[in-house]
């Protein structure tokens, strides 16, 4: 008996290695459904909110193996606030939240959020801001932050340097982003937080160009000019591109190029820098602009 009992434990536990993932996440919704008591302390362990700071338990290694979720409403007392991000005490993060003209002071307002920590040491937040601190309208001012790693897997940050927003998880593959919704960006070289606006350009039948230091955002229409790219299309000719971006006009900072880096607005240095990442250019189908600034219309000649 106690032989065969040695061998169902092996057998679990190798049936358990082979399957982790699927097995935490049966031990992890068991737990939550049948022992919120427990599940609640391990969270409040994890990860706790004060005010507009955020504070992350990295140090106990035993809580990096679970998905936690807290779900906290944010009063803002600034017409600009910010979200700070503290690992175990020391500040790693800090997200302007700037606002959009037709909401310029966010004063008493609420930020009703979802706090996500992966098993993986990611981290994912967005929310919803309201004027109530009990609902909110889905289709109201959404914010997006940059999702990053703590520390113990800091190489996955470096990893994502110069990269797309699908790369860096602002956008997802399959699943449309909507345009209420603001992507809060930290840029690789300054820290500085920044604020983004987009729409989904292969929707719109439309090819976007950033002039040298993204200050501006060119989009022209499918058809506009001869042998213009498409979203998604797999072979750029790049002797053709050439004679596209000759009809292109001037900027106030260099020229519109298709592989031109969208920048940081606060030091200039490359976010998406497309230049050493030609591969991805084809498939970053959502053109980008700085918050409550508009892209330019291509006027045909």
């Amino acid at each position: 008996m106690i032989i065969k009992t040695i061998i169902d434990i092996s057998n679990d536990a190798k049936r358990a290695k082979k399957n982790r993932k699927h097995m935490d996440d049966f031990v992890q919704q068991k737990m939550k459904k049948e022992f919120p008591e427990i599940h609640s302390e391990l969270l409040n362990k994890r990860v706790r909110v004060s005010e507009n700071k955020i504070f992350i338990n990295n140090k106990n290694q035993n809580l990096r193996n679970i998905d936690f979720e807290l779900q906290p409403v944010i009063k803002f007392h600034e017409p600009v606030p910010s979200i700070e991000i503290y690992e175990d005490e020391n500040l790693i993060r800090e997200f302007i939240i700037d606002t959009k003209i037709e909401n310029p002071d966010l004063t008493g307002q609420f930020f009703h959020s979802s706090v996500r920590i992966n098993r993986n040491s990611s981290v994912q937040i967005d929310g919803i801001i309201s004027d109530n601190s009990e609902s909110y309208n889905e289709n109201g001012e959404g914010v997006r932050f940059q999702p990053f790693f703590l520390s113990d897997k800091e190489e996955m940050n470096t990893s994502l340097i110069g990269k797309g927003m699908f790369q860096r998880g602002l956008h997802y593959s399959g699943l449309i982003s909507s345009r209420n919704i603001r992507l809060i960006c930290i840029c690789d070289f300054c820290a500085s937080s920044f604020s983004v606006q987009f729409y989904h350009a292969g929707f719109a039948e439309i090819q976007y160009f950033y002039s040298s230091n993204s200050k501006e955002t060119l989009t022209l229409n499918y058809g506009d000019i001869d042998n213009l790219p498409f979203q998604n299309q797999t072979e750029i000719d790049e002797t053709k591109l050439v004679e596209v971006e000759k009809q292109l006009p001037e900027t106030k900072d260099g020229s519109f190029k298709y592989y031109n880096n969208f920048c940081c607005p606060k030091c200039s240095k490359p976010y998406i820098n497309f230049e050493e990442n030609k591969e991805i250019r084809p498939n970053e189908y959502y053109v980008n602009f700085c918050i409550n600034e508009k892209p330019i219309d291509y006027l045909s000649k």
